[in-house]
Formats: structure tokens, sequence, C-alpha cells
């Protein structure tokens, strides 16, 4: 049982990742863990790279690697799919090594022009194909949807929605707000809060909040990094280390 509260932890503040598990936030741009709108354009696949590492008072969980890769599939939609492998260790459990559970998700644009997207609805399906003890033993969903508007020089993005596990009861709500700008023509940088329902009646709200920066390297090359901690714990800390890359199918 401590395995798996372990592994929903971490994949609750999971940033880029698409093979995410209950509770989830959502996949968005990278590095933060909040939904955009925006879609990857069509004919185009997008390919990520990363690592992640989440230390607590008990267990470090890295991700060696975590892949994912999202393609456009129509003008306002595109699908995705993705999986990490994984090592786990803690003094009474020692080091365990496996695959997490297979996700794919689907994103539809609903208002917005091309270039500025506004509104957009997401949902993702997580599959039991992992390894222990990092599968959930059971499929999951979540939906939601996701904003973004200019707030001065800069932006605020935020998904809302519910998660659902048949072990579980009932629906779990999820949020997530990041506020973002760019300081330099390449450079972006932000500050998100994200934050989830009980998933059991022994629980209460969990919120988690991170700094992050996004680097364009080249028109289709992106470098992403964040850290960032549970706010209701001293020693929950999470590290995050990407890279994108687009790729045209025409």
């Amino acid at each position: 049982m401590k395995w798996k509260h372990v592994w929903i932890r971490r994949l609750s503040q999971m940033a880029i990742m698409i093979a995410l598990a209950v509770p989830m936030t959502g996949y968005c741009e990278p590095p933060w863990s909040v939904d955009d709108p925006g879609v990857t354009p069509q004919g185009t696949l997008t390919l990520f790279k990363s690592y992640y590492r989440q230390h607590s008072w008990e267990e470090t969980l890295h991700s060696l690697p975590g892949f994912s890769m999202v393609i456009g599939v129509s003008e306002r939609a595109e699908v995705g799919i993705g999986i990490d492998a994984l090592i786990s260790h803690s003094p009474d459990q020692g080091r365990k090594r496996g695959f997490g559970d297979l996700s794919f998700s689907y994103k539809q644009r609903l208002l917005g022009a091309l270039d500025e997207p506004r509104l957009a609805f997401a949902y993702q399906i997580i599959l039991p194909t992992g390894n222990e003890p990092f599968t959930a033993n059971s499929v999951e969903q979540g939906i939601w949807l996701t904003f973004q508007h200019p707030l001065g020089q800069a932006r605020i993005t935020g998904n809302a929605g519910f998660n659902y596990a048949p072990k579980g009861t009932h629906w779990v709500p999820l949020f997530g707000v990041v506020l973002d700008r760019a300081i330099h023509p390449k450079t972006v940088i932000g500050i998100q809060l994200t934050g989830h329902g009980p998933t059991d009646a022994q629980e209460s709200w969990h919120f988690s909040t991170g700094v992050g920066i996004r680097y364009q390297w080249t028109p289709t090359l992106n470098l992403q990094a964040m850290i960032g901690k549970d706010i209701s714990s001293a020693r929950d800390e999470h590290f995050f280390l990407g890279l994108s890359w687009d790729v045209s199918t025409r």
C-alpha cells in the first residue's frame, strides 16, 4: 500500500509526462504540469524525453527516462501516448526498477484562433501495464477543461476537471494554475500551483507548487526545467529536466 501511495504522489506532481495516474494534473507544455489549450500542429510529431526525481521522508523516485509523444491529427486536435522507466529506493524496501503504466490522451481546442487558443477539452486514460510497485492495477481516467488568457505582459493558464479510478468511490477534483512570462525572445519563466481532492476518506486536499523555465534552443528543440515541493510536507520535493523536439511528418 505504501508503494502505491508513493506512485500516486509522484504522478500527481509530474510535469510533461502524458503517462500520469490518479491524481492527474494533465499534459501540458513543459515544464509545467498544468495543461494549456494549445495543440500540436497538424502533421507535427512532438517527442519528449525527461528526467524526474522526487524525494520525500521515506523514499526517492527517479524516472530514467520518461518518454512520450504527441501528434497533431487536425487543426484543432491532438493525440498522445506516454510511458516511463522508473527507479525507486527506500531504507526498508531497497531499490526497485520497472515501467510505469501506459497512457493515451486526446485534446480538442474549443475556442480561440489557431495562434491564440483560449479554451480546450482534454481526456486521458491510463492502462495498468506497468510493473509492481509502479502500476495502479486498474484503468484510470481523467477529463478536464483548460484555458489561457493574457495578463498584462504575462499570461495565466489553468485547468480544472476530475480523475476517476474503478477502485475509488468517486471522481477526484483537480485544478492547476500557471503564471508565466517571456523574459527573453527564447526564454519563458513561470510559477505554478496544482491541487487535487482526497482520493479516500483518510486523505485531505493535496497542494503542490513549482518554479520553471523553458528555453527555445532551436526552432524545433526546447529545453525545460522545474523545481517544486509539496506544500504540506517539508521534505517532499521534486525536480524535472526535459527536452522536446518537433518533427514534421509531412
